[in-house]
């Protein structure tokens, strides 16, 4: 084999690394098997966006970058403002995406709906009127992810029982695991969640 080649044509991937390889250095090759599996579940569950960055959306209404269910592997949502859901408002897939400096004036400062979060982090989102700095949603999932300086304002407007959770806002059921929250604060209860 003297290019030292390893291809697996099902996912047009060649790499030149037969001898490592033959070792049990097969990262590379696994990862690009996952992201291609995880592609091909996420195409079918809709509109997918895979390996792309979605910047400076804003709308006077909801998902300042988008409005509606969709899943997202490998993004990156940065800066969108609306009123709930900075940058996405409707519900979905979220993994692996980088979620950061997203604003909504009322809740859900990245995310507002029902979503799947997975191997995600979420930095410096802000709801500012009452709950969720990352995120507000009323059935959610999230495994592996990471919440860092996310802020809620807290109760505005006579809206006591749902402000808070600086990080995240559920109204429904939850499953966070082996997730980690840092220096996430609120104006209301729940400086890194608020369960109601």
């Amino acid at each position: 084999y003297p290019q030292g080649r390893v291809s697996d044509h099902r996912i047009n991937l060649t790499l030149y690394k037969l001898p490592q390889v033959m070792e049990g250095d097969v990262d590379e090759l696994i990862d690009a098997l996952i992201t291609e599996h995880q592609a091909e579940l996420l195409a079918a569950e809709g509109v997918t966006f895979l390996h792309v960055t979605l910047r400076d959306g804003q709308t006077d209404d909801n998902g300042g970058l988008v409005r509606g269910s969709a899943s997202f592997f490998n993004c990156g949502l940065h800066n969108g403002s609306a009123q709930w859901g900075g940058a996405v408002s409707g519900g979905g897939l979220v993994s692996r995406c980088d979620i950061t400096d997203n604003y909504a004036s009322i809740s859900g400062g990245a995310l507002s709906g029902s979503f799947d979060v997975r191997e995600s982090y979420f930095g410096s989102n802000t709801a500012d009127g009452q709950s969720g700095g990352a995120i507000s949603g009323s059935e959610l999932s999230v495994r592996d992810s990471s919440f860092v300086e996310n802020h809620a304002g807290g109760a505005s407007g006579g809206m006591e029982p749902f402000g808070g959770g600086g990080a995240i806002r559920v109204a429904g059921s939850a499953d966070i695991v082996s997730t980690s929250f840092e220096a996430n604060t609120s104006g209301g209860a729940g400086g890194a969640l608020l369960a109601q």
